[in-house]
């Protein structure tokens, strides 16, 4: 298994390391993570979500994400139709 390399500083981590320790050389986070909007779990800040597959939106457009997917609308379209609405919405 690949290990992981912290963001900032570029430093390999142990073998050991989880999502959420910070690193070891500069303390500070060893990767960005956002919530999916779709099942709500940290995920590394990517395109697709590991855990369900769906788009990443980004953290200013979680909670329109979050009521968009309460409404109805599935998770292949949910970020066309976030893209869809009005900023003011």
């Amino acid at each position: 298994m690949e290990r992981a390399v912290c963001e900032q500083c570029g430093k390999r981590q142990p073998s050991d390391w989880a999502p959420g320790h910070l690193c070891i050389a500069c303390g500070a986070a060893v990767r960005r993570e956002v919530r999916c909007a779709w099942c709500a779990e940290w995920t590394p800040a990517v395109r697709f979500c590991r855990g369900c597959g769906c788009e990443v939106v980004p953290p200013e457009q979680y909670g329109a994400a979050r009521m968009l997917k309460s409404a109805g609308v599935d998770r292949l379209e949910l970020v066309a139709r976030l893209r869809e609405l009005d900023p003011e919405q």
